[in-house]
């Protein structure tokens, strides 16, 4: 009779796992990209500063008109614009709820998903000055 063997199942480094979930990420994203026909910006959301990717989300790129109204939207609240992006871009079916449900228990997942939203609307400056 055989002896059987029973390896040891290897334990990845939360990096080593980082790595590995960010060519998952990325992957998805390009399949977005081309089912929706637009930019897609992925959200991983980690635990702690170190730690393991937690939560994935995914985004549509806003129109220039919604951007319009986000910078708008700053001059009141900058919190409450970077909400108003999230909840209008993120891909629900494709993200994990935590990246999109407001709740006190959830309030540190969110915030942070928030902040990426944020983000994603970028300017461009002038580099010359006025004489």
């Amino acid at each position: 009779m055989a002896e059987e063997t029973t390896e040891t199942p290897i334990e990845l480094t939360n990096a080593q796992y980082n790595e590995a979930k960010v060519l998952e990420i990325e992957a998805k994203q390009k399949e977005l990209e081309e089912k929706f026909k637009c930019q897609i910006f992925p959200i991983a959301l980690l635990k702690e500063t170190g730690g393991k990717i937690t939560y994935v989300g995914y985004m549509k790129k806003p129109s220039l008109r919604f951007q319009m109204s986000y910078t708008d939207m700053l001059l009141q609240s900058q919190s409450m614009a970077g909400e108003m992006i999230l909840e209008n871009c993120i891909i629900k079916e494709e993200s994990d709820p935590e990246t999109y449900t407001a709740t006190d228990e959830n309030s540190e997942n969110y915030l942070g998903a928030i902040k990426v939203a944020q983000s994603m609307v970028t300017y461009a400056y002038n580099k010359f000055k006025k004489k």
